[in-house]
């Protein structure tokens, strides 16, 4: 099952490149690009350049969008890590025989009680 998914994988990204190879070689005319409220135009690039440009700035500008909106989350749950770390440190520093009497009080079947072995 695991070699099924890394070659449907492989397979994919073979296809996904060769798209983008047509791509680049379908637009490779040099284009140039103006910011048209402003008075600004930019140097002529290849079509894909700016394409390829544009993508990457699409994709970090979504990376700190999502990094910024799980900032709550995280927050969350380093709270939750250290409360655990808490909870943890003082069950250690409790004595054994006080966590024995209170399964015992609790009547737990997993520990016999000391009036069991009379």
């Amino acid at each position: 099952m695991r070699s099924t998914a890394k070659v449907v994988t492989w397979a994919l990204l073979a296809i996904v490149a060769l798209a983008v190879l047509v791509f680049c070689v379908s637009n490779r005319d040099a284009v140039t690009v103006s910011l048209y409220p402003l008075p600004y135009t930019v140097t002529e690039l290849p079509l894909f350049l700016w394409m390829f440009g544009m993508l990457i700035l699409g994709s970090l500008f979504g990376m700190i969008v999502a990094w910024v909106a799980g900032h709550d989350g995280r927050r969350l749950s380093a709270e939750r890590r250290r409360r655990i770390k808490e909870l943890e440190k003082q069950l250690a520093e409790r004595p054994a025989p006080v966590r024995h009497e209170f399964l015992e009080h609790q009547g737990s079947p997993t520990l016999p009680s000391s009036r069991d072995a009379a």
